[in-house]
Parts: C-alpha cells; sequence; structure tokens
C-alpha cells in the first residue's frame, strides 16, 4: 500500500524544523516531499531531515514558484496533507539589521505583516487538489480566517497554539491561545486561558514562562513536534486531542478533537464557541490586525496609525479581494524602509 504523502512547502526555518520532527516519526510510513522556489534549497532541507523510521523525505525535482507550478506539483505529488511554511515575512525580520522597517514593526506590531503571510498561503490553497487537507503554518490566527473569508479550504495552522499546548506537556489541557501569547501579555487579564479537567488552569503564566524566556527562533524550533504529531493524527485516523492554531478558518487557536483528515473544536463547557471565537478576535485586535466575517481586515489603531505615515491609503484597511494589490505595496514599503537604517531613536 502506498505511504501517505505531506507536501511541505518552503525551504525556511519552519519548513526545517517540521521536516526534520516528521522524519522523526518512527512508527508512521511516510513520504515528505519539499516544495520551494528554488530547488536546491529544497534538496537541502529534504537531505537536513535525516529520517530515524519509515520516513522518506525529498525535494521535488524543480522550483515551484507559481501558482501554476504549484497545481502541476500539487497533481503530481497527490499529498494528502499539504504544510504552507513558505511567507513573504519572515520572523527573523524582527530581529535584523535595525531599520525603518524593523522600528515599524516594533510600533505598530506584528500583525501589520498579515497581507506578507496571506497572499503566498492563498496562492497555495487556492492550487491544491480537493482532497488534500491543508494546514497553514504563518500567521495562521490571522491568515487562516482570511483563507476562510476568500473561501480557500483550510484546515489549521501549526505553531502559536499548538507550540504553546506542547510545551505545558499535559495531553489532557485545553488551551485556548493567539499569537500574542507566545510572550507574556501587558495585562494579566488578556492571559492564555486553559483548563483542565472542565477547572480553570490557574499557573498558566508560570507554565509558559520557560518558553516565552526563549529567542524567537528558539521558540519557532518548538513548532516541529507538535505539527508532527497532528500530522501523524490526521494520517492514522486515531481519535486525539490538542491545540491547534486557526481551525476551520477561525481566528486564534483553541483546542480540537481529531478525527482522521477532520477536526471539530473541543471547547471546555464553560467556554462556548461563540465566546471563545470573540475573545480571540479581541486578542487579534492587541496583535494589530482583524478579520471580519464580512470581508474585511482592519487594523488596530496603533498600528493603522504607524501605518498611515507610510501608506495612508492603507491604515483604514482594505477588503479581501484587495489582498495582492496589499500585499505588493507592503513589500514595496518593506523594501524602501530596509535601506533607511537612520532611523531615530
Amino acid at each position: 500500500m502506498k505511504a501517505p504523502t505531506v507536501v511541505i512547502v518552503g525551504t525556511g526555518d519552519l519548513a526545517r524544523t517540521i521536516c526534520g520532527s516528521l522524519a522523526a516519526l518512527k512508527d508512521v510510513p511516510l513520504r515528505v516531499i519539499v516544495l520551494g522556489r528554488n530547488a536546491g534549497r529544497a534538496a537541502e532541507v529534504a537531505r537536513a531531515a535525516e529520517p530515524a523510521g519509515p520516513v522518506r523525505v525529498t525535494a521535488y525535482p524543480a522550483g515551484a514558484g507559481t501558482a501554476a507550478h504549484l497545481a502541476m506539483a500539487a497533481a503530481a505529488c497527490r499529498p494528502e496533507v499539504v504544510l504552507q511554511c513558505a511567507s513573504w515575512h519572515s520572523p527573523r525580520d524582527s530581529a535584523g539589521p535595525r531599520s525603518a522597517w524593523t522600528a515599524l514593526l516594533a510600533e505598530a506590531g506584528f500583525g501589520i505583516t498579515l497581507p506578507l503571510q496571506a497572499l503566498p498561503a492563498s496562492l497555495t490553497a487556492a492550487a491544491l487538489p480537493p482532497e488534500s487537507a491543508f494546514i497553514n503554518g504563518c500567521f495562521p490566527d490571522a491568515v487562516n480566517p482570511v483563507l476562510a473569508g476568500l473561501g480557500l479550504p483550510v484546515l489549521c495552522g501549526v505553531g502559536n497554539a499548538s507550540t504553546l499546548w506542547a510545551q505545558l506537556a499535559d495531553p489532557g489541557l485545553k488551551l485556548v491561545a493567539h499569537h500574542i501569547h507566545l510572550h507574556r501579555p501587558g495585562r494579566a487579564a488578556d492571559e492564555a486561558r486553559a483548563w483542565q479537567r472542565a477547572a480553570p488552569v490557574p499557573d498558566l503564566a508560570a507554565r509558559l514562562s520557560g518558553l516565552r524566556a526563549l529567542p524567537r527562533a528558539a521558540i519557532n524550533e518548538r513548532a516541529g513536534p507538535p505539527a508532527a504529531r497532528l500530522v501523524k493524527h490526521l494520517l492514522t485516523g486515531e481519535v486525539a486531542r490538542m491545540s491547534v492554531p486557526g481551525p476551520l478558518g477561525l481566528p486564534g487557536g483553541y483546542p480540537v478533537l481529531i478525527r482522521g483528515l477532520r477536526l471539530e473544536l473541543d471547547l471546555p463547557s464553560a467556554l462556548p464557541a461563540p465566546a471563545a471565537i470573540a475573545w480571540n478576535q479581541r486578542m487579534s485586535g492587541l496583535d494589530g490586525v482583524t478579520v471580519h466575517a464580512h470581508g474585511r481586515v482592519t487594523f488596530a489603531p496603533h498600528s493603522a496609525s504607524a501605518l498611515a505615515r507610510h501608506l495612508p491609503g492603507l491604515a483604514a484597511g482594505f477588503d479581501l479581494d484587495k489582498l495582492p494589490a496589499v500585499a505588493q505595496q507592503m513589500r514595496e514599503l518593506r523594501g524602501r524602509l530596509r535601506r533607511t537604517y537612520e532611523y531615530p531613536g
């Protein structure tokens, strides 16, 4: 019987850590294919994975830099699962050389990077065959609602809530958390929320402090094992529980029940779904960006104010059908601001 296939789109740090974690699975026959615009880099990621069991890791033989190439590769590979790890924004940008761009990110917040992350994910989602389960690892707390608003399929995300959940090392714990909770929020009232056997977990900040003390690059490396665990559950058909970001296109992260290639929310009885979604939408605002059900993206006041100095037409937000143009605007802005290294302060 043919081993199930997982395609990883991207060749950056997230792709590497997830590919390595998948290769370490010892009880799941699996074919992992790395797909990137640069076929040489894809081959490097595949070679570095070093499978330890029945997992075979290879690179797609040609680069896939356009939607047409992605569709052709997906049709050739027929993957059960596709993991999106390619983005126009890297988490390393915030820690890169000091410039007007890094200053803007620090002032406006991570949310302004949404267009740079949503466009590549939307191109991949649109290129996939309908039978492939699509998992997005690029800012899924906000990008997955964009995909859902565009009518594109997305099962869930990896990283963020799943990284936090794995840090807690308690399979029975139900965690509701957002991307912003990778770091301790400014107010205790905005902390992530967790339940154990229907009882609220009171010491969550203390239990997450070790992870939060790590450099961002090290936190990103922690995304690999829970991503591999998710893929294993999806492909083996075993019933399992964990927390993931952006399930079914929702904002933020939630506990889910996995049944084969399907999942559903698995919230505690004390938190009904509408309340959990509303809470995560509020966290999205704290992160700088909100994706609304009516198909519009808005920026938080502090983010909009920072953007207005550079792209005044974008500060009020944008409709989802303008995503390609907005992403290009943001890309051009980043290029200009990166060349400005004499930012005051």
